[in-house]
């Protein structure tokens, strides 16, 4: 459930700031005129974007580890991030 609710995010942001769903958020940035006015809602939606593409990886990189310790603790974050959901 919550896997989805990131994609959801994920999907959400990327479509409400117009940025391109086949290139990274890196190459995206790029490409936007530095001289255009964002606000600071535009730059509030950047950044959480950024964290949740940063929580997707860190995730994977963790589970990818095969630290047992690390897993555990990682399952009790979410757990208690999805309990807060409830």
């Amino acid at each position: 459930m919550l896997i989805l609710n990131k994609k959801y995010v994920i999907n959400s942001l990327v479509k409400l700031l117009g940025f391109d769903e086949q290139k990274s958020y890196l190459e995206t940035l790029e490409n936007i005129n530095p001289y255009q006015k964002t606000t600071q809602v535009e730059q509030a939606y950047r950044i959480r974007l950024l964290m949740e593409l940063l929580n997707v990886r860190m995730e994977q990189k963790i589970r990818q580890s095969n630290n047992q310790e690390e897993i555990a603790i990682l399952e009790r974050l979410i757990d208690c991030e999805s309990s807060s959901w409830k």
